[in-house]
């Protein structure tokens, strides 16, 4: 279920201070709680805003640690 839209959500994010023309690079942790569609939406949302950012999911690199741990 969603609650905002990509582009609701993008708008969420610049209002609430979010600037991303000031990062090359943005990372966030999906903790798999879910299928994942929420980071979907979070991560369209952020390309919406600046379309040059490189967004690094960090859950591949979370959960390797988890495995190796």
């Amino acid at each position: 279920m969603f609650i905002l839209s990509d582009q609701q959500f993008a708008v969420l994010l610049q209002e609430g201070g979010f600037d991303s023309s000031r990062h090359e690079r943005v990372r966030f942790v999906d903790i798999g709680a879910g299928d994942g569609e929420i980071s979907a939406v979070l991560l369209k949302a952020i390309r919406i805003l600046n379309t040059d950012v490189i967004v690094d999911p960090l859950q591949r690199k979370l959960a390797g640690l988890c495995a190796s741990g």
